[in-house]
């Protein structure tokens, strides 16, 4: 089957698969299906749609079917005829099929963000499930599956929600225990002072203008590429919130240790600021972390010593950094190891490299959003992300199957906005941002 002019420019163009694909030929099947179903759908609210809606739409009705069509099992065309199949009774594409492409290259292929991309997958399911039903292949009992279930939008979704907010939560706490570069050396820029009011929001994401410093600040990046590397590689593949807290209290634990004095808002010795000691008086950075994050300091201290040994093996392959012990009787007690060398002048970019690349591995291995993309600048974010905050359904007013759609409540876009203005600049070109520039070409 050929493909469609507008998914062979995104599945050959765009993903770099063969217009023959798995996926390619199970969603052009789709499309040829429930096309018309959505479209009547969408003029059946009696609002005219103008020509970049219908574009906007057409690209997520792509995206969507590009996903489905490699997460379960479709059958030819003829099948359709059939009578529908029960929904718990899906068999799931093999690894090779599913690992073809994740939802991020996707998104990026067709240009959209992931929370437009998981509201309107909502609202195909709920108009044509009965039609991409009867394209699903059935399974042998007990390896069957709902659509639901095979998809795993549910999971992915609240997943999203999870790392929007720990990385909100990541970025105030490292903004609260540490100085910026330029606070360091005694320049304070007004909006990098964590005592001045919050420059404006940059798409409604709730990041600030000026918060460019922070993005590039390697010991910024080192955190975070550290907290979503052991996320992917210690926790499950849908862990819970709390989980997640307990690994975030680690992970600015071991920045606690390493980052210079020089950075640190207040000294280690400091009974205010860092009021939790261990029996003999040293300061016990682990449970002022955990005191400051609210979270269990018991769920942390179990993680802590996994955290470290995954750390331990990937900064040991750098060969300046050495690992040393503190001494038993010392003022200070991290809890965690200690390395000499880390982000040193001439090794940092390689030391983040190898963080890098360490998260990589696992996101093509089981991944299907690139954590890391949650700390770019927010223009950049915007767009394939989107607003976690736009999740729930009472704030859908721009989908193009909701019935509200190009009504009061502002499903376009106003020219000059921020939000607009972020679209503009959307960046697609380099595979990961914290990989140095000479690897800018390369297509993830």
């Amino acid at each position: 089957m050929s493909l469609s002019k507008e998914l062979r420019a995104v599945v050959v163009g765009e993903l770099s698969l063969d217009e023959g694909s798995v996926a390619a030929q199970g969603a052009q099947r789709l499309l040829e299906a429930c096309l018309p179903d959505l479209q009547r759908a969408t003029e059946a609210t009696g609002v005219k749609v103008d020509a970049e809606a219908q574009t906007k739409s057409h690209r997520l009705w792509r995206a969507c079917f590009l996903f489905i069509a490699k997460r379960i099992k479709l059958g030819e065309a003829s099948n359709a005829d059939a009578p529908a199949k029960e929904d718990s009774c899906i068999s799931q594409q093999p690894a090779d099929v599913e690992r073809t492409f994740t939802i991020t290259q996707l998104l990026r292929a067709c240009d959209v963000s992931f929370v437009e991309f998981a509201r309107e997958l909502r609202h195909i399911l709920a108009r044509v499930k009965p039609k991409i039903l009867a394209f699903a292949e059935g399974s042998a009992e007990g390896s069957a599956l709902s659509l639901d279930a095979a998809l795993e939008m549910s999971e992915l979704s609240m997943d999203f929600c999870h790392v929007s907010a720990l990385f909100s939560k990541y970025k105030d706490k490292f903004q609260h225990l540490f100085t910026s570069e330029s606070e360091a050396q005694g320049a304070i820029p007004p909006s990098l002072s964590p005592k001045s009011p919050k420059a404006g929001n940059v798409a409604g994401l709730g990041v600030s203008e000026g918060s460019s410093e922070w993005d590039s600040d390697p010991w910024f990046k080192l955190g975070w590429l550290a907290f979503v590397t052991c996320k992917a590689k210690l926790l499950p593949k849908f862990p819970d919130l709390v989980s997640c807290a307990s690994l975030l209290v680690c992970v600015l634990n071991f920045l606690l240790a390493h980052v210079p004095p020089s950075r640190l808002r207040n000294p280690l010795n400091d009974a205010v600021a860092y009021p939790v000691r261990t029996a003999t008086g040293a300061t016990y950075t682990l449970g002022c972390v955990a005191f400051l994050m609210h979270a269990h300091l018991q769920d942390a201290q179990k993680l802590m010593p996994r955290v470290d040994d995954l750390l331990n093996s990937l900064l040991s392959k750098d060969p300046v950094i050495e690992r040393y012990e503190l001494v038993v009787d010392a003022v200070i007690m991290t809890g965690c190891g200690n390395y000499k060398g880390l982000l040193a002048i001439g090794a940092a970019e390689r030391q983040l490299e190898i963080m890098d690349k360490a998260y990589d591995q696992a996101y093509r291995l089981g991944g299907e959003l690139d954590a890391r993309h949650f700390a770019l600048a927010a223009k950049n974010k915007a767009g394939v992300l989107g607003n976690s905050a736009k999740m729930t359904p009472r704030l859908n007013k721009s989908a193009p199957l909701n019935s509200a759609m190009g009504g009061a409540g502002g499903a376009r876009q106003v020219t000059g906005s921020p939000m607009a203005a972020a679209k503009e600049n959307r960046n697609w070109a380099y595979p990961s941002p914290f990989r140095r520039n000479g690897a800018a070409g390369q297509q993830r």
